[in-house]
């Protein structure tokens, strides 16, 4: 997931990102690091204070799975 990518070019913090979503910095680290994912009902909340669309944010998950398949 390109979370962290699209948090950067956002020109987003962590802290103004976890408190706008209300979670906290570490689940917010957890996130950008691939350890947890958001649940898929908050990726459109998400995308929208990024300003990208949900397949920006799922963007590297959709290049391994095209990886894996092929």
């Amino acid at each position: 997931m390109s979370f962290k990518v699209e948090r950067v070019k956002a020109g987003k913090t962590i802290t103004e990102t976890a408190e706008y979503l209300d979670v906290s910095r570490m689940t917010l680290w957890s996130w950008e690091t691939g350890k947890t994912f958001p649940r898929a009902s908050r990726l459109q909340e998400i995308a929208k204070f990024f300003d990208c669309t949900v397949d920006d944010l799922l963007r590297d998950d959709l290049k391994s799975t095209k990886k894996t398949v092929q």
